[in-house]
């Protein structure tokens, strides 16, 4: 079997989370302590990372969300990609704005502990945070995540 380093064990657990440039804020229609929807169109999301309290490179991009965000539990749930592990991904209690998971996974020769929270400000723009707790025989990494997410318009039509 191939060994995956720590670190880019790590780095493979995906959360959808992002956040969007500022916007102003549109009314929402909502129950009280449900999460606001978000807008679909063209997203602007940064994302900041240090693994073991090292810096890792800014991570900025756009990206076209639709359907995806019809279901924002879903589509910001954290997801181990790229290696063989059994996960438990539990929700945490919600909060007005806020949805947040913690996943225990384990594989052959690591575990991964990792906490997520996501908190939707408006429409238009949400910011999220996780930290990972990764450990395989004589190593291990804490990566700390922090992304925002921002709403900058319609997506463009495809083929451009």
């Amino acid at each position: 079997m191939r060994r995956i380093p720590l670190l880019t064990a790590t780095f493979l657990l995906i959360p959808s989370f992002y956040s969007a440039a500022a916007a102003p804020e549109q009314p929402e229609e909502r129950s009280p302590g449900s999460l606001p929807k978000m807008e679909p169109g063209m997203w602007q999301i940064t994302v900041t990372s240090t693994a073991n309290g090292k810096p890792e490179p800014k991570q900025d991009f756009k990206v076209c969300l639709g359907e995806e965000l019809k279901d924002l539990a879903a589509y910001f749930a954290p997801q181990l990609e790229g290696v063989q592990a059994t996960c438990k991904r539990t929700r945490q209690p919600e909060a007005d704005r806020k949805l947040g998971y913690r996943m225990q996974c384990s594989g052959a020769d690591f575990t991964v502990d990792a906490l997520t929270s996501v908190t939707i400000e408006n429409s238009r723009h949400f910011t999220m945070s996780m930290r990972t707790d990764s450990r395989a025989p004589g190593e291990s990494a804490i990566v700390v995540t922090q992304g925002e997410g921002r709403w900058i318009g319609a997506c463009e039509p495809a083929g451009k």
